[in-house]
C-alpha cells in the first residue's frame, strides 16, 4: 500500500443602501442604541438633499440680504433648513431635533412653514429611522399643527388637517420605499443562498462521482489490470482460466458500472453504482477482498466475525475504506506477501484494521500516488465522529478506520 507518511485524523433604485458610508447600527430589540440606529441614505440621495437644501439656503440669503426681511425668522428658517440637510448624515438627529424645534418656534412667523416643514420630511423619517422613532416623529407633527392650528395666526383655519394629511402621506412614500428595499435585500439574500446551495449541490454530486470512480471503477480496472499481468506468469491452465474468468466479471462489473454513472449524469437515475452494493454487509466484501487478494498470491490473515450489525452509514463507510485498501495494496504493492485484515467491535465502536507487509521493492511507497484515496477515506470517517489512522507499525503499512456505533 502507498505510503504518504503517518497520518491521524479526529438594488439602485432604492434611496438608501447599507454600503455606504454609513452603516447601519444593529443592537439588540428594545435597547437604547437601538433607537438612534439608521439606514443611511445612498450616495445619490444626499447629494440630491444637499443640493436642495443648499439651493434653499442661497435663495433664502438672497431674499434676507435684498429686502428688509425679519433677521430671527431668517435665522429660524436657516436653521430649519439646515435641520433639514441633516438628514443625509444623520437622519435620527436630524429627526429629533426637527421634533424639539416647534419648542422654540411656536407662537412665531415661522411656526407655519415649520409645521409645513416637519410635514414634508416625514417621509425621510421613516424611510430612515428606526419605528419607534417615526412613530414619534408623526405624533409629534400632529400636536404641533394642532397648537399652530388653536393658538396661532400662521396657517388659515383647518389648514392643519390639510399638513397632517401631507405628513401622512409623505409618510407612506417612505414606508413604501422602505418596504421595497427590505423586499430587494431579502430577495438578493435569497437570490445568494440560492447560488450557494447550487454550488454545494454540484460540489458534492462531483464528489460522489469522483469518488465512485476512485472506489469502484478503478477497484475493478486494477484487479483486470493484475490478472492481466499475471497471465504472462502462470503456465497452469487451471491457474490461466482463473484469471481470465476474474478479469472477465471485474471488466463486466467495470462497464456497468460506468453505464450507471451515465445515467446518473444525464438525470435519468439517481442510484449510483454504490447503491446495489449498498446492502452488502461489511463482513462479506472483506471476504470478497480476501478472495481477491488470495488470488495475486498474497497471505491473508483474516479475523473477522460472521457477521456485524451497524448502521448503513457505517457499512458503507467501512466497505470504502476496505475496497480503497485492498486498491492501493494491489496497486502499489502487487507483490506483498501477507496481508492482515481485522474487524473488531468493541464497546460502543467498531474498528477495520487493513495492514501489508511490503513488496519487496516491487510496491511504491512515495510520489507516485496523489493521496486522494486516503484524504476521501479519512474524511468519510470524520465525518462519521470516527479517528482515521495510516503509517508503519514494525513491518506493516497499517490502515485503521474506527468509528462509534451508538
Amino acid at each position: 500500500m502507498h505510503r504518504r507518511g503517518d497520518t491521524r485524523v479526529g438594488g439602485p433604485s432604492s434611496l438608501t443602501e447599507p454600503g455606504d458610508s454609513l452603516d447601519v447600527v444593529v443592537e439588540p430589540r428594545g435597547s437604547w442604541r437601538d433607537f438612534w440606529s439608521f439606514t443611511p441614505l445612498n450616495k445619490y440621495g444626499r447629494i440630491a438633499l444637499a443640493a436642495i437644501v443648499g439651493v434653499a439656503l442661497l435663495s433664502n440669503a438672497v431674499i434676507t440680504l435684498s429686502s428688509e426681511s425679519d433677521l430671527a425668522k431668517a435665522l429660524a428658517e436657516i436653521g430649519l433648513l439646515v435641520a433639514v440637510g441633516t438628514f443625509a448624515w444623520r437622519p435620527p438627529a436630524a429627526a429629533v431635533a426637527m421634533a424639539f424645534a416647534g419648542f422654540f418656534l411656536m407662537n412665531t412667523p415661522v411656526s407655519g412653514p415649520y409645521v409645513l416643514a416637519l410635514a414634508v420630511v416625514a417621509g425621510l423619517v421613516v424611510l430612515t429611522c428606526r419605528p419607534r422613532l417615526s412613530a414619534g416623529y408623526l405624533v409629534a407633527l400632529v400636536g404641533w399643527a394642532v397648537v399652530v392650528d388653536i393658538t396661532g395666526d400662521t396657517l388659515a383655519e383647518g389648514a392643519a388637517f390639510g399638513i397632517v394629511a401631507v405628513g401622512l402621506a409623505s409618510a407612506g412614500v417612505g414606508w413604501a420605499l422602505r418596504s421595497s428595499k427590505h423586499r430587494e435585500e431579502a430577495l438578493a439574500a435569497d437570490v445568494d443562498r440560492l447560488t450557494i446551495e447550487a454550488a454545494r449541490a454540484i460540489r458534492e454530486e462531483r464528489d460522489r462521482i469522483a469518488d465512485e470512480l476512485h472506489n469502484i471503477i478503478a477497484h475493478d480496472i486494477t484487479i483486470v489490470v493484475m490478472h492481466a499481468r499475471t497471465l504472462e506468469l502462470l503456465d497452469d491452465s487451471a491457474e490461466r482460466k482463473h484469471s481470465t474468468e476474474v478479469i472477465i466479471t471485474a471488466a463486466s462489473q467495470a462497464l456497468t458500472d460506468i453505464r450507471r454513472m451515465l445515467h446518473i449524469a444525464h438525470g435519468t437515475t439517481t442510484s449510483s453504482p454504490d447503491a446495489d452494493a449498498g446492502d452488502e454487509a461489511i463482513v462479506d466484501t472483506l471476504r470478497s477482498i480476501r478472495q481477491e487478494l488470495t488470488d495475486l498470491g498474497a497471505r491473508v490473515e483474516f479475523s473477522v466475525p460472521e457477521q456485524l450489525t451497524v448502521s448503513n452509514a457505517i457499512n458503507a463507510t467501512l466497505r470504502h475504506v476496505a475496497r480503497e485498501c485492498a486498491t492501493n495494496i494491489m496497486k502499489h504493492a502487487p507483490g506483498s506477501p501477507a496481508v492482515r485484515v481485522s474487524l473488531v467491535e468493541a464497546t460502543g465502536t467498531v474498528s477495520l484494521t487493513i495492514a501489508n507487509a511490503p513488496d519487496h521493492g516491487r510496491g511504491r511507497r512515495s510520489g507516485a500516488a496523489t493521496g486522494y484515496g486516503l484524504d476521501r477515506m479519512a474524511h468519510r470517517v470524520t465525518l462519521l465522529g470516527g479517528t482515521f489512522e495510516t503509517g508503519m507499525k514494525g513491518t506493516y503499512w497499517v490502515v485503521s478506520a474506527t468509528v462509534p456505533v451508538s
